[in-house]
């Protein structure tokens, strides 16, 4: 068995809906995990976004990885498996600059772990872990940057300043999440990814230039991070498969007519100097 990472990176506005409601502004909300409850895809959405994505680039090898389509009179299983996409950071505003990346060390942490537990060389996973390290414990909720430029910046939502801590090499986390990284306490990321604080976007239908319907939708902003994996059973398998999901962005959730969801998928490379 082979297994491989990627990386989601939205172009647009994200809204991959739960089904839920919050009887409250927000009429329909994002999915999100069942243990920590922080937004994520579910693997049948996702694996469903990535079928449709693959079926109309002609991939080749499309029925040996996904399956027969169920009006095929002769049924076969797909090969490939795929998990849940987790989130890895999320954009913040702040005064200093447009946006940071947030992340948390228990976010780096489940990673670290996840990429362990299916096999992936540990030179990568122990070269992330070290940069968990050397950024130890957020204490009291304080926000920690790595450049001086950051330092003392004011995160929205946040009543903390963030403090500078200076790590020599941090190519291993911005090849992750980006650069203008911003690491916050597990209580304050998700009080920042809960549904008092993620955008919600106005929708309306009109019929005769009338209101109809108007609704409220929650979406994870464009430039958020996550991450999934896909089983295998040989490596061989990946190689067309890898090239068509990198070549455009894919479509995942809803409302793609008014440009939601659009994303750019990269293969995770483990390469410890890149």
């Amino acid at each position: 068995m082979h297994t491989q990472f990627y990386l989601i990176k939205p172009l647009s506005n994200l809204h991959v809906g739960s089904g839920d409601v919050s009887f409250g502004v927000v009429d329909n909300l994002i999915q999100r995990d069942v243990l920590n409850n922080l937004p994520n895809i579910n693997s049948s959405s996702l694996k469903g976004a990535i079928r449709e994505f693959c079926k109309y680039s002609e991939l080749e090898t499309f029925e040996k990885i996904f399956g027969s389509d169920t009006e095929s009179d002769k049924k076969t299983k797909g090969s490939f498996r795929f998990f849940d996409a987790n989130i890895l950071a999320i954009p913040v505003r702040s005064e200093k600059m447009p946006y940071l990346m947030a992340t948390s060390i228990s976010i780096l942490n489940e990673f670290i772990y996840k990429v362990r537990q299916f096999g992936i060389t540990a030179s990568y996973s122990d070269k992330v872990q070290r940069l968990v390290n050397a950024i130890g414990k957020v204490e009291h909720k304080q926000p920690i940057v790595f450049t001086k430029q950051l330092e003392n910046a004011v995160i929205e939502e946040l009543d903390y300043k963030a403090a500078l801590k200076e790590i020599e090499d941090l190519s291993a986390l911005e090849n992750l999440i980006g650069s203008n990284i911003v690491i916050l306490s597990d209580d304050n990321m998700h009080l920042i990814c809960d549904n008092n604080h993620l955008p919600v976007i106005a929708r309306n239908h009109l019929e005769n230039g009338i209101s109809t319907n108007l609704w409220y939708e929650q979406v994870l902003p464009r430039y958020t991070r996550l991450y999934f994996a896909v089983v295998g059973y040989e490596q061989a398998d990946f190689k067309d498969f890898d090239i068509k999901i990198q070549e455009s962005p894919v479509s995942i959730g809803a409302n793609a007519s008014i440009g939601y969801g659009y994303c750019k998928i990269e293969k995770l490379e483990y390469d410890e100097n890149k």
